[in-house]
């Protein structure tokens, strides 16, 4: 087996694939699928867990579907694997956007779900709901205390590099967060980066509340006078010095207003329409 894709044991019947995007496995379900797999024909799991409709995470699911394993996701997710052309279109407003406009994060090949996690009982796994990083993404705990968390937590490492990492409420983050810190677990699994321990994942979470809150802070300073919604876009861009890319840019869009949506919902911000344009305040 290529040692790039080596299966490593955590504990008891639950093993994993490190990579860019880690992959599950616990007796016979695997839970996500690696950025790539060049031996994917020595595993053959029963059922492949998704965590939610990103398709760095189901990315070589049509892989396994087609030698006969069962695909299982969020209700509310199956559309974005089903037909992954809907989570591009969203970034540009529904249009159709220009190729280099689009991250590869959003691009993947369909895939048939069979299963909704929710409707999914498998012995010694349960299904978590972690929604806010999509619209109702879950994790996967399994009988030997290893939870893997998707995209729900992302660590110091990860904030480095994505200074403003992918969300569609920041709200609803860190209420994922705070239900992965109550359950009991020995390790976590992110989607990306090294495991973590129980002691290590309460650090990362309490690391991961104070960034998203820094974002609000960041973005209420900016909004000390009205502001449009590229005039945030554009200072908050180069305020977290990230680089200047288009793909990076349409994530942001999605990122940004997530984060202006709720602060509005907890009466933080509001918002007025001037000359066909947008504007933003801070509520005093």
């Amino acid at each position: 087996m290529d040692e790039k894709f080596l299966i490593e044991t955590i504990k008891g019947k639950t093993s994993y694939i490190r990579g860019p995007v880690n992959c599950g496995f616990y007796e016979n379900c695997m839970i996500d699928t690696p950025w790539e797999m060049h031996n994917h024909k020595k595993i053959n799991p029963q059922y492949l867990l998704l965590t939610h409709g990103h398709a760095d995470h189901f990315r070589m699911a049509f892989l396994f579907r087609g030698k006969g394993t069962k695909v299982v996701a969020p209700k509310e997710e199956c559309i974005f694997v089903e037909n992954p052309e809907i989570n591009v279109r969203a970034t540009f407003s529904w249009a159709i956007p220009p190729d280099a406009m689009v991250s590869s994060l959003m691009k993947g090949i369909p895939c048939k779900v069979d299963i909704y996690s929710e409707n999914f009982f498998y012995p010694g796994i349960t299904v978590v709901p972690l929604p806010g990083h999509s619209i109702s993404q879950v994790g996967y705990l399994t009988s030997d205390k290893i939870f893997f968390t998707g995209d729900a937590l992302y660590t110091k490492e990860l904030w480095k590099t994505f200074p403003l990492p992918y969300s569609i409420d920041p709200l609803l983050v860190k209420q994922s967060l705070k239900r992965i810190g109550s359950i009991e677990f020995d390790y976590l699994v992110p989607g990306h980066g090294k495991i973590l321990s129980k002691r290590e994942a309460t650090e990362e979470i309490e690391y991961h509340i104070e960034k998203i809150n820094e974002i609000d802070d960041l973005i209420l300073k900016l909004l000390e006078s009205p502001c449009s919604t590229e005039e945030i876009i554009s200072d908050v861009l180069s305020s977290l010095e990230i680089d200047n890319s288009l793909a990076q840019y349409w994530i942001a869009v999605t990122v940004i207003k997530s984060h202006l949506s709720a602060l509005t919902r907890v009466n933080k911000v509001d918002f007025f329409l001037e000359n066909a344009r947008v504007y933003w305040e801070r509520v005093k």
